[in-house]
C-alpha cells in the first residue's frame, strides 16, 4: 500500500464540511457541505477524479450538483479506492460500478461487527477468515473479533447493520480500479 493517497472526509467538523486531504492530517481543501450526511436517509454521492483534479457532488449523476472541486499541482496516480466510516460511527456504503474490480485485499475499520445475516463461525484465525472471504465468490467482507476468534463472513447481497464491538475488526475488500 502505497503511504501517497487522498483522503476525503465528508461529514467533518460536526457534519458542516467535506475536507481534502493527500495523506492524513494535511487537509488541502475544505469545503462548506452543511447537513451533507443524514442518519435517516440515504445519501447518493459521487466522485470523480482525472488529471489530478478531484470533485464530488450530490446524487447519482456524475458532475452535477458539485460540491467539491480541487486541481492537485502535482496529482498522484490512483489505483485503488477504500472505503470506511470513521471510527465509532456506523455507515452503510452501496457502491454500485462494474469498473471496480476485487483486488483481493481488505480495509480494515476498527471497533466495527455485523450484527445480522451472513455465515459466523468460532475457533478461526484472522489468516483462515480472510481466505475464506477470498475464495468466496459472494463475500464482501467479513468481521473479526479476536478475543472470541469469530469470523462473519458477509454475502455480497446482504445488506447488514453494522454495531461498535471494541474486540472486532471489520474488513471490506478494497476496491481497485
Amino acid at each position: 500500500m502505497s503511504p501517497d493517497f487522498y483522503e476525503i472526509f465528508y461529514g467533518g467538523g460536526g457534519n458542516r464540511w467535506t475536507y481534502l486531504s493527500r495523506n492524513y492530517g494535511s487537509n488541502e481543501e475544505a469545503f462548506n457541505t452543511l447537513n451533507l450526511l443524514d442518519c435517516n436517509n440515504m445519501v447518493s454521492l459521487w466522485l470523480s477524479w482525472e488529471n489530478g483534479q478531484l470533485q464530488s457532488g450530490t446524487g447519482s449523476i456524475l458532475g452535477q450538483n458539485r460540491m467539491m472541486n480541487w486541481n492537485d499541482p502535482y496529482p498522484l496516480p490512483i489505483k485503488g479506492i477504500g472505503v470506511m466510516s470513521a471510527y465509532g460511527h456506523n455507515a452503510t456504503w452501496i457502491i454500485p460500478s462494474k469498473d471496480i474490480q476485487d483486488n483481493r485485499r481488505f480495509c480494515g475499520s476498527a471497533g466495527q461487527s455485523l450484527t445480522n445475516a451472513g455465515a459466523t463461525s468460532y475457533d478461526q484465525t484472522l489468516l483462515n477468515c480472510a481466505l475464506t472471504c477470498i475464495t468466496s465468490n459472494g463475500c464482501a467482507s467479513f468481521d473479526y473479533n479476536s478475543k472470541l476468534q469469530k469470523c462473519h463472513i458477509v454475502d455480497e447481497n446482504e445488506f447488514l447493520a453494522s454495531a461498535n464491538d471494541i474486540d472486532s475488526v471489520m474488513y471490506t475488500k478494497c476496491l481497485s480500479i
